[in-house]
């Protein structure tokens, strides 16, 4: 491969992983359609699906990974996750109306996903997280993980880790100046430095005005 397409390459895995939009999650229009998927490959397809707790499951296809939260085998709380070249995406949560504001929590999901997939996560808006809102980040927080934040406009200027759930608030809220910030979830100091590798070599793009598309 020449080094001009391996740098196409690596231009196109960027883009696919922390610029293309994600859809928007309404309150619970997607609980029955990502139960419905889950429920489908537990009837079809059982052997492929791996059980990673007592109450946490796993299923995956080419593209896609699903995790969902179950108790005597009712579904409760399901996530779906695009399989991108540089983290995992955020694609869709649905929660059982009748446990919303109450556990299981999606931030217990997305421990267990981080930990188990070994791969970070990238959630381009904060309306895909799920019911809990600006609760879910103190849990997050509180669990350890690493939180990165940019603007989409102007990704590798404007990333910055924010250690503390103050620095984050800066980045978080319902009005439209924020609707341009994504942010991704780190398990480790190895997964934290992989994502700063991914952003520093768009940096260097973007800072001598070199292709980035």
């Amino acid at each position: 491969m020449k080094v001009n397409e391996v740098c196409y390459d690596s231009r196109k895995r960027f883009a696919i992983t922390f610029l293309l939009e994600s859809p928007e999650r309404l309150p619970f229009e997607s609980w029955p359609g990502i139960k419905n998927v889950i429920e489908d490959y537990r009837a079809i397809d059982p052997s492929n699906m791996k059980k990673i707790t007592n109450n946490i499951c796993r299923y995956d296809t080419v593209g896609s990974v699903f995790y969902w939260y179950h108790q005597n085998d009712q579904i409760i709380l399901g996530i779906e996750l695009e399989k991108a070249p540089q983290a995992l995406i955020l694609r869709m949560i649905g929660k059982d109306p009748a446990y919303r504001k109450k556990p299981p929590y999606a931030s217990e999901l997305y421990d267990v996903i981080l930990k188990n997939y070994g791969e970070s996560i990238c959630l381009h808006s904060d309306k895909t997280l799920s019911d809990e809102g600006f609760e879910i980040w103190r849990r997050l927080y509180n669990d350890g993980h690493n939180v990165l934040v940019y603007n989409v406009n102007a990704p590798a200027n404007t990333f910055l880790r924010c250690p503390t759930l103050d620095d984050f608030q800066k980045y978080f809220g319902d009005s439209k100046e924020f609707r341009d910030y994504s942010y991704v979830l780190c398990e480790n100091i190895t997964h934290l430095l992989n994502i700063h590798s991914h952003f520093n070599i768009r940096k260097i793009r973007e800072d001598n005005n070199l292709g980035v598309d």
